[in-house]
């Protein structure tokens, strides 16, 4: 019987959907899937591929050693996950945000949707406060960044589209008996009122039961700072807890309505292009065609620019392409793009991100595409 790794072998070989299908079938029948956690943030490695949040799964501990060695800003430890409770760890990726499974990478990196392995639970017909997953996308964005901050390598992109998802996700605050929000007083003698993404982390920090939970909107979160002075611990006891002040929150909100005043965050302030960005040269002119004429038949893409971004660990710079939306972003058109231009890459990666999230700092930058 063929190995996992022999079967993404004869994937690669030849990609065809049985390929796929044996690889799919083989990874949910091995007895131990060794996955990438971080220690840091006491959840599993996460890294954008493609535009979607990637995990790292492995069928070799030696390969997944490897893999750490290439990450040493970060302690990645190997997670043995048996067979028996892969159901439980593929649940905990959606739970946590994760959109898509890397298995074996580097050197061949078979990849697949969190989707073809697990059937995402629909919890519409339960109120909202009632939900067991309640904010994937959310909670998977401040665990990046918290990532992204403990190897020291985060950057104002990826800050601002925590941001953005944190505007438009709902939260759980922390309540006491009276109905007040619950808080912590800070050493300064300031207060820190506790909101949550996610149930289970709620649960956890709550263990003995002292604090009610009450749905709540970002507006809401904006009023405890406005009229009570007080911070948001974000995911409070987490490893990838996120504090909030109310230059933050109101950062949030410019950025959702697309004002864009002094407040941006550390990496992305002045009017040049932030370090490890630049425009790309020469001219990649085929891969501007490409995007373009994918772009051309998306009603909600008003312009796009391309850069170049330098990332540890790479031999070459990655392209950045940066969207401008008419409406809400839609992710699934990252991957479209990916599909109808990588060829046009020259083996190099491309990334996506909103063209706010690089804010003022497009003022004197053309888009290469304009609807």
């Amino acid at each position: 019987m063929a190995s996992l790794q022999e079967l993404i072998d004869l994937y690669f070989a030849d990609p065809t959907e049985t390929a796929a299908a044996a690889v799919n079938n083989a990874l949910r029948g091995l007895d131990t899937v060794h996955a990438a956690f971080c220690q840091a943030t006491g959840h599993y490695y996460m890294e954008q591929e493609h535009g979607m949040r990637s995990c790292f799964l492995f069928s070799d501990p030696d390969l997944l050693t490897r893999f750490a060695a290439l990450h040493k800003e970060l302690v990645l430890v190997d997670l043995p996950i048996q067979n028996r409770l892969q159901p439980a760890m593929l649940a905990d990726l959606y739970r946590s945000g994760f959109e898509r499974i890397v298995v074996n990478a580097p050197d061949t990196p078979y990849a697949l949707e969190l989707r073809d392995l697990i059937r995402v639970p629909d919890y519409s017909g339960l109120p909202l406060e009632q939900q067991p997953i309640l904010s994937p996308e959310a909670t998977g964005s401040v665990i990046y960044l918290a990532q992204k901050l403990h190897g020291g390598n985060a950057d104002g992109v990826i800050e601002l589209d925590v941001l953005r998802r944190l505007y438009h996700a709902p939260f759980l605050l922390a309540v006491q008996e009276n109905g007040s929000a619950a808080s912590l007083s800070l050493p300064d003698g300031s207060r820190c009122c506790l909101a949550f993404t996610d149930p289970q982390l709620f649960d956890r920090y709550n263990r003995d039961g002292h604090y009610h939970k009450r749905f709540v909107y970002f507006d809401a979160l904006r009023a405890l700072t406005d009229e009570e002075g007080c911070h948001i611990l974000l995911n409070a006891g987490d490893g990838a807890q996120l504090p909030l002040d109310r230059t933050l929150l109101k950062a949030a909100e410019d950025h959702a309505q697309g004002l864009f005043g002094d407040v941006i965050l550390h990496s992305m302030k002045g009017d040049s292009l932030p370090a490890g960005i630049d425009v790309p040269t020469p001219w990649p002119q085929a891969l501007a065609d490409a995007l373009t004429a994918q772009l051309q038949t998306q009603k909600d893409v008003e312009a796009a620019y391309l850069f170049t971004i330098r990332r540890e660990h790479s031999a070459a710079p990655h392209f950045l392409i940066a969207l401008r939306w008419s409406g809400l972003p839609r992710p699934e058109l990252y991957e479209q793009l990916y599909d109808a231009a990588a060829q046009y890459a020259s083996g190099r990666d491309l990334e996506f991100t909103e063209d706010a999230a690089l804010s003022g700092l497009l003022r004197t930058h053309e888009p290469f595409y304009v609807s």
